[in-house]
């Protein structure tokens, strides 16, 4: 069977499509306001995007639940439904009644390659770049413990391959590599404007690190990404930045020659400070608001790379003619159709 990706589905839009999803996220079935019977939504996702299924059931919940419970987050499904567009949001039906199915799809019916998007950078020039940048801090003590981090092999490995976020922004296999180095790049320009007042070692060193704890609250296997573990809901990825941090400070401090060659503790709570402000305000997600200028820079930079690669990724994947798409988390996207089409024959070429 082939294929039928979600940036596709506006062509099939209002026929019935049968294909294959990596399911994100679902909902429990809801009783219908006005109507017997009960309802349920799944986020799915492929390479191209994501989008959701609703499954219309017309039936007892128990044989809704039935269905509900045949797939987990994570799994691939197989979906027999028909695309259609509401609230200017594309959206699969399935209808039991007009033979439409979801149901757990068997491991050998699909492409596991189909469900994971690549970056579109060059991972080893990005890591490259990175340990480039790294040997440029002139702060000894910076410098030996992001040393430290990219000396550990499993590290360097799961940072590479690993996501930014499971969904929206960097949601890809390189995607973290890809939003720290246009962090570090951001903050690198905003310490070449303010060149009094700021401590750039200490804001390249944060913007490295500032997303480590994702290594350990984003799942990964080989065709979707979750953050539905206990260190995502229970802790998050800035407590677990705080942690992977403090112990290769420790081993700093076990190793160091006399009190002048351990970590300054001072230095510690500021490094700190920029992983636990890196979100903004409290409300946005932070554990503190930002108090000092460097962690003010990295939660710009962070903000500027993850908001900008989302209008870029909205534009670069429609495949409609409409000149503006609404977008999650987002909302309304303009896409200039001659900009885009100059694009793709640039591409082409």
């Amino acid at each position: 069977m082939e294929k039928i990706f979600v940036n596709d589905l506006k062509k099939s839009k209002d026929k019935k499509i049968d294909s294959f999803f990596a399911v994100v996220e679902k909902k429990e079935p809801q009783l219908y306001k006005n109507k017997p019977g009960y309802y349920f939504r799944v986020v799915v996702k492929d390479k191209t995007g994501i989008t959701i299924v609703y499954f219309w059931g017309k039936g007892t919940k128990e044989e809704v639940d039935k269905v509900f419970m045949s797939f987990n987050e994570g799994n691939v499904i197989f979906v027999s439904g028909v695309p259609n567009i509401y609230n200017d949001e594309l959206q699969i039906s399935v209808d039991p009644l007009n033979g439409g199915i979801i149901r757990k799809a068997v491991e050998n019916e699909y492409n596991a390659g189909d469900f994971l998007p690549f970056t579109n950078q060059n991972i080893e020039q990005m890591e490259k770049y990175l340990r480039a940048t790294i040997n440029e801090i002139e702060d000894k003590f910076l410098k030996k413990l992001l040393l430290k981090f990219f000396s550990d092999e499993n590290f360097t490995k799961k940072f590479k391959k690993y996501p930014a976020a499971v969904m929206y922004h960097h949601a890809c296999v390189g995607g973290l590599m890809e939003h720290t180095v246009e962090v570090v790049k951001l903050c690198k320009a905003i310490s070449e404007i303010h060149t009094t007042g700021m401590n750039k070692d200490l804001t390249i060193a944060g913007a490295i690190l500032h997303d480590i704890g994702k290594l350990e609250t984003i799942t990964v296997n080989d065709i979707s990404y979750s953050n539905d573990n206990e260190e995502d809901v229970l802790r998050d990825h800035m407590s677990i930045a705080e942690e992977m941090i403090i112990k290769n400070i420790y081993e700093i401090d076990e190793e160091a020659k006399s009190g002048e060659d351990k970590f300054p503790e001072i230095l510690k709570h500021e490094l700190l400070h920029i992983i636990f402000s890196h979100h903004g305000k409290k409300e946005q997600g932070s554990v503190v608001n930002p108090a000092i200028p460097e962690a003010a820079a990295v939660y710009a930079a962070d903000y500027f790379s993850s908001s900008v690669t989302q209008y870029i990724r909205a534009i670069k994947d429609d495949k409609g003619n409409s000149k503006t798409k609404r977008v999650n988390p987002i909302g309304r996207v303009y896409i200039d159709p001659e900009k885009k089409k100059k694009e793709t024959e640039i591409f082409k070429e």
